[in-house]
């Protein structure tokens, strides 16, 4: 119906959810949970593609901003995603803080016990890799707790007038 409308061709039209559906999930933190679609349809702007990059929901924001060829400042975590990779995006959850990689793998830290785990997401591997790429788990968990604090800090200051 849409398509026949005198506003479809200047329309963008985003599709996308809040958390996706825990499927066959082995880890203590679901991944699948945190693998949320994003589907930007606007057949005038974008031939259809699938972009495998990286990316949460900052940056939407960013990645619309961008199609509308807005100009404005962005002072947020968002990327567009069209024009850039991410190494990595972060999630969390209760009491579990996780990450995953542009090179496969994924990290998540339980904060109640502490427990730092380190997989290959893509097959939904068993193996924790935390004892053997422990300095590659490290940075990881280095770089996720920057931002998360970072976060923690402008939404506890109110930064984003919510």
């Amino acid at each position: 119906k849409a398509r026949k409308e005198p506003w479809f061709d200047n329309t963008i039209f985003i599709f996308t959810g809040d958390h996706g559906q825990i499927t066959y999930d082995v880890y203590d933190m679901p991944i699948t949970y945190h693998h949320v679609p994003f589907i930007v349809y606007c057949p005038k702007l974008l031939s259809p593609a699938v972009n495998h990059h990286l990316g949460f929901q900052p940056d939407i924001t960013a990645t619309v901003a961008a199609l509308l060829k807005l100009n404005y400042v962005n002072t947020g975590f968002g990327v567009n995603v069209f024009d850039e990779a991410r190494p990595f995006v972060f999630f969390s959850a209760d009491d579990k803080i996780g990450c995953v990689t542009d090179d496969d793998l994924f990290f998540y830290h339980l904060l109640n016990s502490n427990e730092k785990h380190l997989y290959r997401y893509t097959n939904m591997s068993r193996t924790d890799l935390y004892s053997t790429h422990k300095t590659r788990a490290d940075s990881i968990y280095q770089q996720v707790q920057s931002l998360y604090t970072s976060a923690r800090y402008i939404i506890h200051k109110n930064y984003l007038n919510f």
